[in-house]
């Protein structure tokens, strides 16, 4: 399979809108370049639809930025999540 048709391929599975009528040789060229050649290989090779958020998803988000309420990010999430992952192993630890 040709890198474009594997790029046209990854679209698909994402549901990126009209992808089923993209012809992937149009898009060989994005590969020539040694550069964005690597970032489109990890694309294809990793992105699914796993990694894409739904209608809903997108709408749940903005009504929260909208409601002014705080959203962790950063360094303030990497901290919560190391905190939950505590909790959850001692957790485990006093069930055991």
């Amino acid at each position: 399979m040709s890198c474009g048709n594997e790029f046209v391929e990854t679209l698909k599975k994402i549901g990126y809108p009209k992808a089923d009528i993209l012809n992937g040789e149009d898009f060989d060229w994005l590969f020539e370049d040694v550069e964005d050649e690597s970032f489109l290989k990890w694309f294809c090779g990793n992105v699914n639809e796993q990694n894409v958020l739904s209608e809903k998803e997108l709408e749940a988000f903005s009504d929260l930025q909208r409601s002014g309420k705080p959203i962790l990010e950063g360094t303030a999430l990497d901290e919560v999540l190391r905190t939950c992952k505590t909790f959850d192993l001692k957790t485990c630890k006093l069930d055991d």
